[in-house]
């Protein structure tokens, strides 16, 4: 009858090893994921504000004589802005743009920011389920 209750105590203490395993394995998971997923979210941000400044330069031509350049020219706060030469007025050779390439980027522009936005939905279902764990 001893051995029956011990057998059962050490089987109730495998099973709970065996859950306390799983659940840091789980958590060890979500916290990868919401590494890659911010990386993700960094880059896919990064891409906007790039395909932004790209547009910019197309519409614009030459970003620095838009009006308020300095706000709205993101690519400014990079250090090595510096050393970025300016593109040549476009906007006066309409023949060397190629077609709808405004509208192209503004469509990948709304791409990244509904991806962005899942990858957000994301993280936060991920931050969640880590508390439930």
């Amino acid at each position: 009858m001893m051995s029956d209750i011990e057998s059962i105590q050490n089987d109730h203490d495998y099973q709970v090893e065996e859950n306390q395993k799983r659940a840091q394995a789980l958590l060890t998971t979500f916290n990868s994921l919401s590494g890659d997923f911010l990386a993700t979210l960094s880059v896919v941000e990064r891409q906007v504000a790039v395909l932004q400044d790209l547009r910019r330069v197309f519409s614009t031509g030459d970003p620095t004589k838009a009006k308020n350049s300095e706000n709205e020219y993101k690519l400014r706060q990079n250090p090595f802005f510096k050393y970025i030469a300016l593109a040549p007025i476009l906007s006066e050779y309409p023949e060397r743009v190629w077609p709808n390439i405004l509208g192209t980027i503004d469509e990948v522009v709304r791409e990244r920011k509904s991806f962005t936005k899942k990858i957000k939905g994301l993280v936060e279902n991920m931050d969640i389920r880590r508390k439930i764990v």
